[in-house]
């Protein structure tokens, strides 16, 4: 995981933050586990929130970070538009906590070969401690890599719930600035938390695979 600061420009930032806030307001919600996410059935809605003309420079700054990263050419972006829109609204009364039945990987590990995918989050709103960020356990890949090789066969997210709950564990909160992009590995075991905070979780998230 890495957090590339003021990858998206800030005029930019705010007007997808504007037109985000203004999509949603037609969305329901349901609690999960302190999280006030969309209800089931609102995928179409949230990916149609992507490809509205504020999205429009989220492409290049998205390859811009991973360039500041991996260099160029390396990673290119597979879902259309500005990808997926993931917000996440303070839930009033609940105390910070994070999912853990949702605890998942969105790709198998192997013992050897490397992941295949990368994920981006483009933060457009200051996402501060405890306002309902994902959640990552610091160094799963090579956990999982390590039990991939000790079963002789891929890790899915059913075998990775135990690495989800053994300790100690160090849970990192995807956070940051309006304008950040955070890059994860998608064999980072990850899970949703609870949003304490006054204000709600903006963020997208964008999928990309290999150039080469």
């Amino acid at each position: 995981m890495v957090r590339v600061a003021g990858a998206i420009a800030r005029d930019d930032a705010r007007a997808m933050r504007d037109c985000m806030r203004a999509r949603i307001e037609s969305l329901s919600f349901v609690e999960l586990a302190g999280a006030l996410r969309p209800a089931p059935g609102s995928d179409a809605a949230l990916w149609a929130i992507g490809r509205e003309a504020a999205f429009a420079p989220l492409r290049a700054a998205l390859a811009g970070a991973i360039a500041r990263v991996f260099g160029a050419r390396v990673w290119t972006q597979v879902d259309e538009g500005g990808g997926l829109a993931m917000p996440n609204l303070p839930c009033p009364g609940a105390a910070w906590s994070v999912c853990e039945p949702a605890w998942h990987v969105d790709e198998p590990t192997h013992a050897v070969a490397p992941s295949n995918a990368l994920l981006g989050f483009a933060l457009l709103d200051l996402v501060e401690p405890g306002g309902g960020a994902t959640v990552a356990i610091a160094g799963s890949p090579r956990r999982l890599a390590s039990l991939a090789a000790s079963l002789g066969a891929p890790v899915t997210t059913d075998a990775a719930l135990a690495v989800a709950r053994e300790e100690p564990r160090r849970v990192i909160e995807l956070g940051g600035d309006a304008g950040d992009v955070v890059l994860m590995d998608p064999r980072c075991l990850h899970t949703i938390s609870a949003n304490v905070s006054p204000r709600p979780r903006l963020a997208m998230r964008m999928t990309c695979a290999r150039a080469y």
